[in-house]
């Protein structure tokens, strides 16, 4: 019997014959996270599946360019889970009504195709086994089509997705291959990974057919496909502009960053385990980092001052757009960068530069890990969990709900008090608004109080829920 995967990840145990199967026929199953996936135990109660795995594998050689690099559902689709892409189509389109236009549905069902397991069985209907590439993570869901409250999800490390996904193709091509099978099948998985040319199109999503991806030095490729990614929402002139500056704009960072962002890492594993929602990562990280520095939980911080002195350049430039407010990029550590939209929808004033800054900060201290080069964009198209956590995480760098309930008290006597509160800790009317309307300082408002704080609030594109 052999075994792949990491405990508590995603498992596959396999008995295949020592002497080989032209087929690779032999009992096989999978977990997520513990639980039984493949077989389903709630349709048969055999301890295994049983079946020649050949399709598998050629299966698994079609889709591993997609699965090791794609990072962009179709259609500009943003589920927080890959079993949620239909659902997304719904309630992503609902304010319009208008459903999929036909080329859309193909390629939210050739996505589908491309990253589930499932479908590469020819004859054998098993539940769906999900992935979709997040950073350094890959999201994975797995359960039977049409019923989601028995969906199994987990977040997991990339590299031990891809491990666990390659273990299992080299054991059932060696197992085809040792019994004289197809040597086409077994070839065309040896050489799966596509050429330099492929990769980058695949990696850039969208972008591939709007910019010119091979004017980026290798060091950066990552991060230079990254940010094609997620702003090929904005002209393709400002989508280029922003990606020649990216290509040649200068790195830096000091040894005190690197130090930091690796204690942040490790802070990050621990917040994970204790947050229950997204945003709660994000406050509790800013509640570490404040500690971090030696920060009391009155005093205001400078995000710009405190990047500069760590070596951080941060390059300003004149988009002709207002989609995009920043971009946050970085190959070695210490190395990164942080390029700002001055035209930006909310770089553009003093509070809203504070708050892009420290929202790209949460970038730069916990999605890099483990050496992962990537860019972010904020105002793009990222993954929305990251997002949601640097939206709090700012927020409550910047004014620590606490903070704000302990102002509001001490100055009950100030008609003023909401506004003296955004004017102390440099923030927008929006953070402000949230970061009362989320912590105690809510209970201490006066009714007209609360009617200015739902003013503040009603933009939900900053919305820190």
């Amino acid at each position: 019997m052999k075994r792949l995967g990491v405990p508590h990840g995603l498992t596959f145990e396999l008995d295949l014959p020592a002497e080989g199967h032209p087929q690779a026929e032999g009992p096989l199953t999978l977990r997520l996270a513990g639980h039984p996936i493949w077989p389903d135990p709630a349709t048969t109660s055999e301890p295994a599946v049983r079946w020649p795995w050949i399709d598998l594998l050629e299966h698994l050689t079609d889709c591993w360019p997609y699965l090791e690099w794609e990072e962009s559902y179709p259609a500009e689709l943003t589920p927080r889970w890959p079993d949620q892409l239909r659902s997304a189509a719904v309630l992503q389109r609902r304010p319009s009504g208008q459903p999929l236009d036909d080329d859309e549905d193909e390629a939210v069902y050739a996505f589908e195709l491309r990253h589930d397991l499932a479908p590469g069985l020819r004859g054998a209907y098993l539940p769906s086994v999900r992935f979709m590439r997040e950073r350094s993570d890959f999201r994975i869901s797995a359960g039977p089509a049409g019923r989601p409250a028995l969906t199994r999800r987990l977040l997991a490390p990339a590299a031990d997705v891809l491990e666990t996904l390659a273990g299992l193709g080299d054991a059932l091509a060696d197992c085809i291959e040792c019994a004289g099978g197809s040597t086409e099948v077994v070839e065309a998985w040896r050489l799966r990974a596509p050429d330099p040319a492929s990769r980058r199109a695949i990696a850039a999503g969208p972008a591939a057919s709007r910019v010119a991806l091979d004017r980026v030095p290798p060091a950066r490729e990552a991060s230079f496909l990254a940010a094609a990614r997620m702003s090929s929402h904005v002209p393709v002139s400002q989508q280029q502009r922003l990606l020649d500056v990216l290509a040649q704009a200068r790195l830096g960072g000091s040894p005190q960053l690197q130090a930091t962002t690796s204690h942040a890492q490790q802070a990050f594993e621990l917040v994970r385990r204790t947050a229950r929602r997204t945003y709660e990562e994000g406050y509790l990280l800013a509640d570490w980092f404040r500690d971090h520095l030696g920060l009391t939980s009155q005093a205001p911080f400078d995000p710009q001052a405190w990047l500069v002195a760590q070596g951080v350049p941060i390059h300003p430039i004149d988009l002709a757009t207002d989609a995009i407010d920043a971009v946050a990029f970085w190959s070695e550590d210490p190395a990164c960068a942080i390029i700002v939209n001055r035209n930006g929808r909310f770089a553009s004033t003093p509070e809203g530069l504070r708050a892009t800054l420290a929202h790209e900060l949460a970038h730069l201290l916990v999605d890099r890990r483990a050496g992962h080069a990537a860019a972010e964009v904020l105002g793009g198209a990222g993954p929305e969990i990251p997002e949601q956590r640097a939206r709090a995480f700012a927020a409550e760098l910047l004014l620590p709900r606490a903070s704000a309930a302990v102002f509001i008290r001490g100055h009950s006597d100030d008609p003023d008090r909401l506004d003296a509160l955004r004017q102390t800790y440099a923030v927008s009317r929006a953070i402000a608004g949230w970061q009362v309307r989320n912590g105690p300082a809510q209970g201490w408002l006066t009714p007209a109080e609360h009617a200015l704080v739902r003013q503040w609030t009603q933009d939900r594109t900053v919305s820190l829920d």
